[in-house]
């Protein structure tokens, strides 16, 4: 079982590879954005509302604007 799937990924093309590998390092650099804005959360809750008030009225600025 294990050997079939070792060998199923030994014939992918270099370029699906390095597409994964991409996706990879992108989803572990959001994880870990969203884990600090998490811990910002909660210990120091001042500080994120006035990070979602400025995101949010970022994007309200964008809507009306653009």
């Amino acid at each position: 079982m294990m050997k079939n799937f070792i060998n199923d990924f030994k014939g992918i093309d270099i370029s699906i590879i390095n597409v994964m590998k991409g996706g990879f390092k992108a989803s572990l650099v959001l994880c870990l954005i969203a884990t600090y804005i998490m811990y910002l959360y909660v210990f120091k809750p001042c500080i994120t509302y006035g990070f979602w008030y400025w995101l949010f009225y970022c994007k309200m600025w964008f809507n009306v604007f653009c």
